[in-house]
């Protein structure tokens, strides 16, 4: 698959996972839940599978966007090429 991984996903992988720990630190060290209220450990379970759910989202739309973007100069190549047979 050649837009399975890239960099941009690994930074943003990283950078949400470090707000992932501050945020579960925050709440263990606190007992007290980040935004809402509501009791610590339910809001670190449902947190951690929103992060989940977030950054398998933003891989979705960075893989989809470079799919879309390859299968565009594809086609101008493709098109550029009819056009020069003509």
């Amino acid at each position: 698959m050649p837009h399975a991984l890239s960099p941009v996903q690994f930074v943003l992988r990283g950078i949400f996972i470090l707000i992932d720990i501050v945020v579960n630190i925050y709440t263990l060290s606190t007992h007290q839940s980040f935004i809402i209220s509501m009791d610590y450990v339910p809001f670190i379970v449902l947190f951690n599978a929103g992060m989940i759910l977030f950054i398998c989202f933003v891989d979705f739309m960075i893989t989809a966007w470079r799919r879309l973007r390859t299968n565009y100069i594809v086609g101008e190549g493709i098109t550029d090429l009819y056009h020069h047979e003509h």
